[in-house]
């Protein structure tokens, strides 16, 4: 677990909706092979990798976890269906945390139908 800075890719997505352009979070940071934006997701959070260690140490073998565009928040349409994908909240404590709370309130919103129409949601 580690403290990052988390930023806001998509300001004007109404997941992103009254949050800060940025915050400090602490997590279990995940990577990924690729980001979910090449596969046509709208990012809305990503890490910035320069505010933490994104390395493996297992057994004394390290291994290098940077993606270079890192998402941690995304949605995505499917017709009219919605879908929002997370990667924060790995600790009870970050359901305390103000700026992860608006995020999520804003998601089951957004993910109900009830804010926006980002992302071509028919």
């Amino acid at each position: 677990f580690q403290s990052a800075k988390v930023i806001v890719d998509a300001p004007n997505h109404a997941i992103a909706n009254a949050l800060p352009k940025s915050w400090s979070h602490t997590e279990e940071w995940y990577s990924w092979d690729k980001s979910p934006r090449a596969s046509g997701f709208n990012v809305v959070a990503m890490l910035d990798e320069q505010s933490y260690t994104p390395e493996q140490n297992v057994m004394g073998k390290k291994r290098d976890l940077r993606m270079g565009d890192h998402p941690i928040v995304w949605s995505s349409c499917i017709k009219r269906g919605r879908a929002v994908y997370s990667a924060l909240g790995h600790t009870a404590e970050a359901f305390e945390q103000t700026e992860h709370k608006q995020l999520l309130e804003n998601a089951i919103g957004w993910s109900m139908g009830l804010t926006g129409d980002e992302g071509g949601c028919e």
